[in-house]
């Protein structure tokens, strides 16, 4: 199975298209999951890669099928906003012209149905919403080894790594609070993008260990959560293991297993639209 993702970008009545002399298409664009990327990281990279515009990414829409020679091919979509602009793009091999198109023309000369098929779901995509993205710390020192206070154990070379990752990822979505257990792994996981936005981390002591099994403590901060992003905020809460599963209850989320590191989006807009986007 080839893995890729892309964005419907649009602005202002018009919707980014690019160029592949190699296919001679028009299309949108889109490309390959990288080795430890997820889908939205992708979807925002391939983005910035052939058009230059830095994109967000707002509203997740269906994947798209089909068949590359014998291999089968999945392509996640989301409906994307734009943030910034470089002035220009040098053509290349694999895209030769980036161009905006306004909705009428991009819905009847895409080169691909299921892609015109795609800017209708994204016109019709809420405009307005919000998310709250549930993320497990990042893999920590084994508890085994740690000889110190439980609330210092920190993150491993390896977590080191995955909070960077997530940090693309938070970037993708564009999240603007950031809410973490006091812990350090938790810190230490939500450090990086924090660092680069310069955005303040709220430390939030129900989202510790020390307070597994409180869901009434639990239910109370995670709908404080929502009702931000009901309001278009874009919040991530880093917690624990144990915890998980009531946060994702508390949102209206089907809890799943989390490995360290990975994530369950929620978006939402106003008291009506909401949908579940699990992360690996």
């Amino acid at each position: 199975m080839i893995r890729a993702a892309g964005a419907v970008v649009i602005r202002d009545g018009h919707v980014l298209v690019v160029h592949r002399p190699r296919y001679d298409d028009w299309s949108m664009p889109k490309g390959k999951v990288e080795r430890n990327e997820v889908t939205p990281v992708t979807a925002q990279r391939e983005v910035l890669e052939e058009t230059a515009v830095a994109a967000r990414l707002d509203w997740p829409l269906r994947t798209t099928r089909h068949r590359v020679g014998d291999r089968k091919k999945q392509v996640w979509w989301w409906r994307a906003s734009v943030r910034a602009e470089a002035e220009i793009r040098p053509p290349d091999s694999e895209v030769d012209k980036v161009e905006w198109w306004p909705i009428d023309r991009a819905s009847k000369q895409l080169s691909y149905p299921d892609e015109q098929e795609l800017l209708g779901r994204a016109l019709a995509a809420p405009t307005d919403g919000g998310l709250v993205l549930v993320l497990r710390h990042a893999k920590a020192v084994k508890r085994s080894v740690w000889e110190d206070a439980e609330p210092e154990r920190p993150l491993n070379k390896q977590g080191e790594r995955e909070a960077g990752d997530r940090r693309d990822l938070m970037a993708a979505y564009g999240i603007d609070q950031i809410w973490t257990s006091p812990w350090r792994r938790c810190w230490q996981t939500v450090a990086p993008y924090a660092v680069t936005t310069g955005l303040p981390v709220r430390s939030v002591p129900g989202l510790s260990e020390d307070h597994v099994g409180d869901v009434a403590g639990i239910e109370k901060i995670m709908a404080e959560a929502m009702a931000l992003a009901r309001g278009g905020a874009r919040v991530v809460v880093c917690g624990h293991r144990p915890l998980l599963d009531d946060m994702l209850r508390a949102i209206g989320a089907v809890p799943r297993p989390l490995r360290p590191g990975e994530s369950v989006a929620v978006h939402v807009a106003g008291a009506n639209h909401y949908q579940q986007h699990d992360l690996s």
